[in-house]
């Protein structure tokens, strides 16, 4: 909106050929975000573990060969939330 976009970004507009329905998404006031360096990259998702399997999967069924698991949340660390003060 503001029309700030980062030094990078010129470079990831040239991967707009990608688009499948260029001319509707190009309409669309965020469209920009797509070729920000800030969001173009890999997606990062967290899903409950028991559901994590069946999301790679999905995933991979639907063209995305490199999805994976790659960590586990398993709670604050004692101070986390800055209440432990040394």
């Amino acid at each position: 909106r503001r029309g700030i976009f980062s030094s990078l970004q010129p470079q990831n507009v040239r991967l707009s050929r990608a688009v499948a329905n260029h001319a509707a998404a190009s309409a669309h006031e965020r469209y920009p975000l797509l070729y920000d360096p800030q969001t173009a990259g890999g997606l990062l998702a967290s899903v409950p573990l028991h559901r994590a399997q069946q999301c790679v999967e999905a995933l991979q069924k639907a063209g995305y060969p490199s999805t994976a698991v790659i960590g586990e949340v398993l709670g604050a660390c004692p101070g986390a939330d800055g209440s432990h003060q040394h």
